[in-house]
């Protein structure tokens, strides 16, 4: 089963934000197409746009609601011009509740996979502001995150 979605640009492609967390730091994120945003592993006390960016590594990419930047307070501090990885569409992993099949869902497609092809990818999910805010704050505490963990429990997914 192949399911299709039509992607749609934002005009918010390549704009930055800076996540505020409990201890009066900042870390980063990149607006890419549509509503995936990819997060860094950067932590600052200035909400100023790091040097290089895009050249840091990344912490993870995941759908984040319309909307929840505001909602969850991140200060858009700029825009930055994207190239390779950042204007391609991530790719997710896709399992139905209540099926054992496995997707892989990139571009607005989600194409048959085996667990193995699957294994490693982010989940495919939409996340909001005060869910992101605490799977940042146990990606920094070297903690996996609750959340993840828990849908793919609920999902019957290895973790």
């Amino acid at each position: 089963m192949v399911v299709e979605k039509k992607m749609r640009h934002s005009g918010n492609l390549g704009k930055v934000y800076a996540v505020p967390l409990g201890d009066k730091s900042f870390t980063f994120c990149v607006n890419c197409i549509g509503q995936e945003f990819t997060f860094f592993d950067y932590l600052s006390d200035s909400a100023t746009i790091p040097d290089l960016l895009l050249g840091l590594p990344i912490a993870f990419r995941i759908f984040v609601g319309k909307g929840e930047p505001k909602h969850g307070k991140w200060l858009e501090i700029g825009k930055v011009e994207l190239d390779g990885e950042f204007l391609l569409s991530g790719k997710f992993l896709h399992k139905p509740v209540g099926s054992d099949e496995y997707f892989i869902y990139q571009d607005g497609k989600s194409n048959p996979a085996s667990l193995s092809e699957v294994k490693d990818l982010e989940l495919f999910s939409v996340w909001f502001s005060e869910h992101v805010r605490k799977r940042l704050e146990e990606y920094y505490d070297g903690k996996k995150s609750s959340a993840v963990l828990a849908i793919k429990k609920h999902l019957g997914i290895p973790v």
